[in-house]
């Protein structure tokens, strides 16, 4: 694999992917949509061993949610770059961050039933009406992006919805 490389608008903050991408989802939760002034924000998963800061980079500013997702931002164009949620191999990589994201594609939407009431979904990708659980996350985390194996998330969608060869 090569490695990928991204940052901040302002290039304080840099990092490295020493993995490949996982999934790619929008996230329509309120908190995304509130710190991206965005309808959703796209985000990757991937194991934390494989990301690390830059060497030379700045030290991230955090923020810890009150669900206790520690967000990492740039403190000086206050840039978001990744969250680590509460399952503790997991890593969420804020897409837009990547210096070249042309071949990430989400493969579904998460978070439906807090979308924002002006935007409609024109798309035919899967809907879940809320995150996954922690253990439905670590599943995630471990798949590889272009992946065909068949996944059952349980929680996700709260019906234990069945997700057929999605495209990771």
């Amino acid at each position: 694999m090569t490695a990928q490389f991204g940052g901040c608008r302002c290039g304080r903050l840099r990092y490295e992917l020493t993995v490949e991408l996982g999934p790619v989802f929008n996230c329509h939760c309120p908190f995304c949509r509130q710190i991206h002034g965005a309808a959703f924000a796209t985000i990757g998963l991937l194991p934390k061993s494989g990301f690390r800061w830059s060497e030379g980079s700045a030290e991230a500013a955090r923020f810890t949610t009150p669900g206790g997702t520690v967000r990492h931002f740039c403190g000086h164009c206050a840039s978001p770059i990744c969250n680590h949620p509460l399952e503790p191999e997991l890593l969420c990589l804020i897409v837009a961050s990547l210096d070249d994201d042309s071949g990430v594609m989400p493969w579904a939407h998460f978070n439906t039933e807090s979308k924002a009431p002006w935007f409609s979904i024109q798309d035919e990708l899967p809907q879940f009406e809320s995150n996954p659980t922690p253990e439905a996350w670590a599943l995630l985390a471990r798949r590889p992006l272009h992946s065909t194996t068949t996944c059952i998330m349980r929680g996700v969608a709260g019906d234990g919805q069945r997700v057929d060869q999605p495209p990771w």
